[in-house]
């Protein structure tokens, strides 16, 4: 799969999954960080938790607790390549 059709598929699990309702795909960056007040997106550790199972759901990936995770969870296009990475 390529790339950008990854960040799309991000884009709206956010939107869809942890109720960002409020935003477009297009007020999302693909460099946006994905955590943290200043951010557009700006999950918390429930809406991680749901976008993870959200991940696990489409693309069989189940996203572990370790350094290659967060680092994953920097922005959008980071977490979409960590996913390119590891599609089964």
């Amino acid at each position: 799969m390529e790339l950008n059709d990854i960040i799309h598929d991000l884009k709206t699990m956010i939107i869809k999954e942890c109720d960002k309702s409020e935003l477009s795909i297009d007020d999302i960056s693909d460099q946006e960080h994905i955590v943290g007040d200043e951010t557009t997106i700006a999950l918390d550790s429930m809406d991680i938790l749901q976008l993870s199972v959200a991940i696990k759901n489409k693309y069989g990936i189940r996203i572990q607790r370790n350094a290659e995770s967060r680092a994953a969870f920097e922005n959008l296009s980071s977490l979409a390549q960590f996913i390119q990475r590891n599609q089964q």
